[in-house]
């Protein structure tokens, strides 16, 4: 796995613990933010869930922010259509960035409730307790578990955001490299030739062998004769003489 993937997967994993712990942080905070009634208006103090809240929504959009631009969107510019890993990709990438919205809304919505200041009283009474409606004596107040279920949607997207970058990375790589098994050998295997057999005997028919018989019962040509040998010329009939050719008989002598 190239050292890019590993920087940003890091990256990426660093910003959604970050955005959990804020979360929880948050959460745990949210309870000091209603003061109470003055007979007239709700009481708010500002409490550390509004500046926590508003971190972990940056952070969260920070961190999917890494992930889409280190992959190219997600594969979907350069997307072939066929690919079986980039369309998990895609569909990986989809689940992570709605996870990220409903996260933020809940982050700014919790710091927005933690900000402080007074609000008017709500129509909605629901005595010393928390009702559905989440009032308490007409003053609105933070639902509990909002922070909580945040941290896990954020969790859940950064961990679906990895999952689809190294995922589009190996397509990457198969695409660059071939598949293991296909016709391009993979990078650090042997290549080994292929073997080259004969060509396929002619379907010419030898002599002897009628006509749409198999080949193997030809009788094979028969070879060709050697050329004939050289003999030396006979000597001539009366010898050879001191020069080589024999003297003329002389005249009248048989």
């Amino acid at each position: 796995m190239q050292k890019r993937v590993v920087l940003v997967s890091a990256a990426a994993a660093v910003l959604g613990l970050a955005v959990a712990v804020l979360g929880f942080v948050s959460e745990r905070a949210r309870f000091k933010a209603l003061v109470g009634y003055d007979g007239q208006r709700c009481v708010y103090r500002r409490t550390a869930a509004f500046g926590c809240g508003i971190a972990a929504a940056v952070l969260v959009l920070a961190g999917m922010a890494i992930a889409t631009a280190a992959s190219g969107c997600f594969g979907r510019r350069s997307a072939p259509g066929g690919s079986g890993r980039r369309s998990t990709a895609v569909k990986l990438s989809t689940i992570a960035w709605a996870l990220v919205v409903a996260a933020t809304v809940m982050f700014l919505y919790g710091a927005w409730r933690n900000s402080g200041g007074t609000s008017g009283v709500s129509r909605f009474r629901g005595g010393q307790r928390f009702n559905r409606t989440y009032y308490y004596y007409g003053c609105a107040v933070v639902r509990g578990g909002i922070f909580a279920t945040a941290s896990i949607a954020s969790a859940v997207a950064t961990a679906c955001a990895v999952a689809a970058y190294v995922n589009l990375h190996k397509q990457d790589e198969e695409g660059q490299y071939g598949e293991p098994g296909g016709g391009v050998a993979m990078m650090g295997q042997p290549q080994w030739s292929q073997p080259s057999y004969p060509p396929p005997p002619s379907q010419f028919a030898g002599p002897g062998v009628a006509m749409g018989q198999p080949t193997q019962w030809a009788q094979p040509y028969p070879a060709a004769y050697p050329p004939p040998a050289g003999y030396p010329a006979p000597p001539p009939h009366h010898g050879y003489g001191a020069g080589g050719y024999a003297g003329k008989p002389p005249a009248g002598t048989a």
